[in-house]
């Protein structure tokens, strides 16, 4: 059986470092982090939503009302 390059051997430990790595649990102040930076999100981008529904336009159908919006040259 042909001896391993020390390459090979060096791969084959970080791969196993790696994998152990990656199938360790993230600490409870990450989760807790990524969990209250995910919620600060979705508040933000509720607020946005419903301050721009306060702040647009009313739009009227009535004749000529697109052209409403558009600015004067």
């Amino acid at each position: 059986m042909p001896q391993a390059s020390c390459a090979e051997m060096i791969r084959c430990a970080l791969r196993d470092q790696y994998d152990a790595v990656l199938t360790e649990p993230l600490p409870k102040s990450w989760v807790d982090l990524i969990n209250n930076l995910d919620q600060r999100e979705r508040q933000t981008r509720r607020l946005d939503r419903e301050h721009a529904i306060e702040t647009s336009p009313e739009i009227e159908c009535g004749p000529g009302a697109f052209f409403d919006f558009i600015p004067k040259l």
